[in-house]
């Protein structure tokens, strides 16, 4: 008889868990390695690019729970029974919402748990937010284990520095139900720094960074020194609920008022209108990064009492700036403040780091730049770079998802 294979050992994920999408990576000897989540060849070379799996959660009439690609292609058709951004759910208190309410959550029924957090009326029936993020837990350790032909019982999991106590108790419970034991929580500048570290050449000199992640649900900004022995957080201020979801959502208002002008028609009352126009909103935003203006063209998006209601506006990016202007300035206060930290301590940052799409926004890199008189470091591939670094932070013992000391800058 042929000898047996021996069974591949169980992997240990390291997960960027988005508000848009999760980045999936694990550590091939101590070279992480970003793994594919989508199914198709097409849609796994947009993987490999940093689109990763949507935090998107579908839930079916029979009450089944679908995430990912799948759950994606409904967003927009089926919002009421649809969840986008399940990360930033967690933790939730309800009376946050009205506040903290983007646009790509029209439609959805909210109600509040005895605790005063989020849940979800679906279905006809009552959804927490631990359940719903086990369910993209889930797709991500499927995939993994598709990917690598490996069982996957173990992960580290990149959050939001400011991520509440309440948000990674649930976390942990979202991964349990998911099948995964979670080694620890690794907040998102501590990754990215150490993601920065292990791209810098053999013996270079300990570096004293700027951190500046813009995600979809979420932005921090930190301080920290980098080298052989480690990663040691300095200081970071975090905004948990402002990311670039909020942006696109003040787009798709924007765009709501002028229709209601010209045609008498509230898009606001409409779910999948608001959707469609906050995920155009996205394109637009990211295109007005490196053009000054941009058509939007939506054909037949609603129906008025004189007939179809389509829209076709031109968006500048002064128009835009404008929009957003107080969201860049909350971002800009925290980053003075540490800018204040770092003139204080009398020693500039060698490295300004700059993470998200709406960090490339010019009004905010100009800004940020100013703030910490250093030029953005272009030699940084920031795709992927929180699951590189949770990956090489998962076997290390300081990440036990501790908050990072605070040290005079």
């Amino acid at each position: 008889m042929p000898p047996r294979k021996s069974a591949a050992p169980p992997l240990s994920l390291a997960i960027d868990l988005g508000f848009r999408t999760t980045e999936l990576a694990v550590l091939d000897g101590d070279r992480p390695v970003a793994i594919p989540l989508r199914g198709s060849v097409i849609l796994q070379a947009l993987a490999a690019a940093g689109a990763g799996l949507p935090a998107v959660v579908h839930v079916t009439p029979g009450g089944d729970l679908v995430a990912g690609v799948e759950a994606e292609a409904q967003l927009v058709n089926k919002p009421r029974s649809t969840v986008a951004g399940v990360p930033r759910l967690l933790g939730l208190d309800h009376e946050a919402l009205a506040a903290h309410r983007p646009a790509i959550w029209s439609g959805l029924a909210f109600t509040r748990a005895a605790d005063g957090s989020v849940e979800l009326e679906i279905e006809g029936k009552t959804h927490d937010t631990t359940t719903l993020c086990a369910a993209v837990l889930r797709r991500v350790k499927q995939g993994a284990e598709a990917a690598l032909g490996a069982p996957a019982d173990t992960a580290t999991i990149a959050v939001s520095a400011g991520m509440s106590e309440k948000g990674r108790a649930a976390l942990a419970d979202a991964a349990a139900a998911a099948g995964l034991e979670l080694r620890g929580v690794v907040e998102a500048p501590t990754a990215i720094a150490r993601a920065w570290w292990a791209s810098r050449p053999a013996g270079s000199a300990r570096e004293r960074l700027a951190v500046v992640r813009v995600g979809g649900g979420s932005s921090d900004l930190a301080l920290a020194s980098v080298g052989a022995e480690g990663v040691d957080m300095l200081a970071r201020r975090s905004e948990p609920e402002l990311g670039g979801a909020d942006l696109d959502s003040r787009i798709a208002e924007w765009v709501a008022e002028r229709v209601q002008a010209q045609s008498g028609v509230d898009l606001r009352k409409e779910p999948a209108s608001m959707r469609r126009l906050a995920k155009v909103g996205e394109e637009v935003r990211i295109t007005l990064s490196s053009r000054e203006s941009e058509q939007m063209n939506l054909p037949f998006l609603s129906m008025g009492p004189k007939g179809p209601v389509s829209v076709a506006e031109v968006l500048t990016r002064s128009t835009l700036e404008g929009l957003v202007r107080d969201f860049v300035e909350r971002l800009l206060a925290h980053a003075r403040a540490l800018a204040g930290d770092v003139a204080l301590a009398g020693r500039p940052v060698d490295q300004l780091l700059l993470v998200g799409g709406v960090t490339r926004m010019p009004l905010l890199r100009r800004e940020l730049e100013a703030a910490f008189g250093q030029p953005a470091t272009e030699a940084f591939d920031d795709v992927g770079a929180i699951a590189r670094g949770t990956a090489l932070l998962g076997g290390d013992a300081s990440a036990s998802g501790k908050r990072p000391r605070k040290r005079k800058a």
